[in-house]
């Protein structure tokens, strides 16, 4: 008789823990990641390319999100995805991996059990019980003696981060910030510590002295989050807000974080009557611009409560791609981003709604899937009430869901393009229908 889905999930969810386990673990040692609880989207991304590249079966960040507890669902992961994470651990599929569970655990309880028996009387067991006791004498001495003496603790490694400096708000970006770092009882012959932060990817500076201070190239204003480390161990934080007055202009970014921005008199032609430009060729793997609006205007708006409005376009005229076509991006007071992603026709899949680390396909959201024709013009309207989002598409609804996420107060405004993108008559309003800021496109 086949198991039902229920009996096979409620069976294979211990065995899913166990894996969790270990691969915690092995990624942790292999790439020096975080905890999976602390896992953001761009390690679920690399986990699944590691997946698909070692055993030839894809698994979207996606799917792992929904395995491991990042995305909440009802649906228990399919025997195809659990032979793949298996295998890239080394199995030859699921029954395997539990096999071995089961045979850890098994040698585990007889070794309790063993325990647990009663002893045999065995002819030493009277000599076993006069040398406990003499054990127990000399236990007793030793304690004495050491109680006689001063207890010198031994001191533990620490360390502080703090922030040296950083003009708040920033006038231009790019930017670069400062940190001190003080270390206490570290060999730092033995013992690697760096301070740590994340973008695109982790970024990693080591340190070589006691105390001192390091640099940080910021292209992009948001809420920073850094980290003292000491080998594995997270030792002190810090949380860095970084602003801008004005609109912040045609920062470009790329996977390595090998691409700086051009200069200022190049960014200047981006910015004309009303309307942000885009137009420069880009690599296919480059992120193009990314243009913030000032958060020092509009940090009285709740991104809960709130309603945006702007035209975009992106011609696709110098190769972008549909994963990126257009993203308009809400960022809260507490790091976490509200992403809208739009896409061409014929991609639906690439379009999607984040809300920080959950990640809703357009498709997954009322009947509509973010894709359009972008080569036109198209109006687009952000509107949050009461936790709960709806887009609408040049005046026609297209998705709407709720959210849990208390975003707070709204810090900037970001839209993203690859290709030649373009965004014009931008304004948004708060809760009560008064205007937060508008910016109308001259003709």
């Amino acid at each position: 008789m086949p198991v039902s889905k229920t009996n096979r999930a409620q069976e294979n969810m211990p065995y899913l823990e166990h894996y969790k386990e270990l691969l915690d673990k092995e990624m942790q040692e292999k790439y020096q990641w975080e905890a999976m609880k602390l896992w953001t989207h761009n390690n679920f991304d690399k986990l699944s390319l590691d997946i698909s590249k070692k055993t030839n079966k894809n698994v979207s960040e996606s799917t792992l999100k929904r395995a491991f507890g990042k995305l909440e669902t009802a649906i228990f992961p399919s025997d195809a995805t659990l032979n793949a994470l298996a295998l890239f651990l080394g199995y030859a599929d699921w029954e395997a991996f539990r096999q071995f569970v089961d045979t850890k655990e098994i040698a585990v309880e007889e070794e309790k059990v063993e325990e647990s028996l009663p002893k045999k009387n065995h002819w030493w067991r009277s000599y076993q019980k006069q040398a406990g006791v003499v054990i127990a004498c000399l236990c007793a001495v030793f304690a004495f003696f050491a109680f006689l003496r001063p207890v010198v603790p031994v001191p533990k490694p620490s360390g502080k981060l703090f922030l040296k400096y950083a003009k708040e708000p920033q006038k231009t970006m790019p930017y670069t910030l400062v940190l001190g770092y003080k270390l206490e009882n570290v060999d730092l012959n033995k013992d690697t510590c760096t301070i740590s932060y994340y973008t695109f990817k982790r970024q990693d500076e080591v340190l070589v002295h006691h105390e001192g201070e390091k640099s940080f190239y910021i292209t992009n204003p948001e809420v920073y989050q850094y980290y003292l480390r000491m080998g594995n161990r997270i030792v002190d934080s810090l949380t860095v807000s970084l602003r801008t007055e004005g609109w912040f202009l045609l920062t470009r970014k790329s996977d390595d974080m090998s691409h700086h921005p051009d200069t200022e008199d190049i960014d200047s032609l981006f910015f004309k009557n009303g309307t942000l430009h885009y137009p420069h060729p880009l690599p296919r793997h480059y992120f193009t611009w990314t243009s913030f609006l000032n958060a020092g205007h509009i940090s009285d708006v709740n991104i809960d409560e709130m309603t945006l409005e702007a035209e975009i376009k992106n011609d696709m005229l110098n190769g972008g791609i549909p994963e990126y076509d257009v993203k308009i991006m809400l960022d809260g007071e507490y790091g976490d981003k509200l992403q809208v992603n739009f896409t061409k026709l014929g991609q639906e899949y690439f379009s999607y709604i984040s809300f920080g680390y959950t990640l809703i396909r357009g498709y997954e959201v009322g009947r509509g899937s973010l894709a359009t024709d972008l080569s036109k013009w198209r109006k687009v309207k952000i509107l949050t009430k009461n936790r709960f989002l709806t887009i609408y598409l040049d005046g026609e609804k297209i998705a709407e869901t709720s959210y849990r996420m208390n975003f707070g107060r709204l810090w900037g405004i970001g839209f993203t393009f690859r290709g030649s993108g373009m965004a014009r008559n931008i304004s948004l309003r708060r809760s009560d229908e008064s205007i937060a800021y508008q910016l109308h496109s001259q003709k």
